[in-house]
């Protein structure tokens, strides 16, 4: 009865052995020897060993990394310590002041941003057996009517992600004929940054953009607006779709005083 059970072992640990050398083509490994229970030879690869195989590579769970390749992360969240994005798109601006015919501006922006990574703790819930309503980041620039920012995540209140952005817009000028305007600006980042989307937190609302702005036959203005609900969509990997629907703020000039600014803009940022 000794000789079928020794085949049968030998036959058993052979198969055992050349799907972890096959499987191995195409996961990462790491080394480790297997013991033949015979001390007849095997054949594995083309070649024939002994009684101890030792076997190179034994596959690990993580599949491996693209060599020379990019990786990129799938949600805003996967991101961690300083990162930075850039990206265009569309700018629209309307600005009136008292006793002026509104002018309308389209234009293009560009933006460089540069953002840290916050991983705040979840003290504050546990402590008090709250839980965390993900869904009140839809509610944070009103506050959630006060109380919804008991049960907010602390991204919610003070922004996950947390950073600077510079900006520059050109446009034209519609209300003296065809003139231009370029602005540039920089607007602090307080986002809430989850999933494939990133809203704005509450003190993300509160801050203001600030800038300057030239117009084609006036002098400078300080600019100031802040965005009531910009929203952006990570669609494919480090590609993100840009909307700040509503934008209000004031244009004040030494020489037309103070103008009201709103306005909108749809971009493309990258974002890895």
């Amino acid at each position: 009865m000794r000789g079928p059970i020794a085949v049968l072992a030998a036959a058993v640990f052979t198969l055992l052995a050349r799907d972890a050398a096959a499987t191995c083509v195409q996961l990462e490994c790491k080394p480790t020897t297997l013991e033949r229970p015979d001390g007849s030879a095997l054949e594995l690869g083309g070649q024939r060993v002994g009684a101890h195989l030792s076997v190179d590579y034994v596959a690990r769970a993580e599949p491996i990394s693209s060599g020379g390749g990019f990786d990129f992360a799938e949600d805003w969240d996967d991101r961690e310590d300083l990162v930075w994005e850039a990206g265009s798109g569309f700018w629209l601006g309307i600005s009136a002041n008292e006793g002026a015919r509104a002018s309308v501006s389209p234009g293009v922006v560009a933006f460089l941003g540069l953002h840290t990574m916050v991983e705040w703790p979840r003290e504050r819930h546990e402590k008090w057996s709250m839980p965390e309503v993900e869904a009140t980041r839809w509610c944070a620039p009103i506050a959630c009517l006060g109380l919804g920012l008991i049960v907010a995540p602390t991204g919610v209140v003070l922004g996950n992600e947390i950073g600077a952005e510079l900006r520059g817009v050109y446009g034209a000028e519609t209300r003296e004929g065809d003139g231009s305007l370029a602005r540039i600006s920089v607007r602090p980042v307080f986002r809430y940054a989850r999933g494939a989307l990133r809203t704005q937190s509450f003190v993300g609302f509160l801050l203001p953009e600030l800038g300057a702005q030239l117009r084609e036959g006036e002098g400078p203005a300080f600019a100031m607006a802040w965005s009531i609900y910009p929203i952006d969509w990570r669609v494919a990997g480090p590609l993100a779709l840009s909307l700040d629907p509503l934008r209000v703020g004031a244009l004040i000039a030494p020489e037309s005083g103070v103008s009201v600014d709103v306005g909108g803009e749809l971009g493309l940022r990258f974002a890895p």
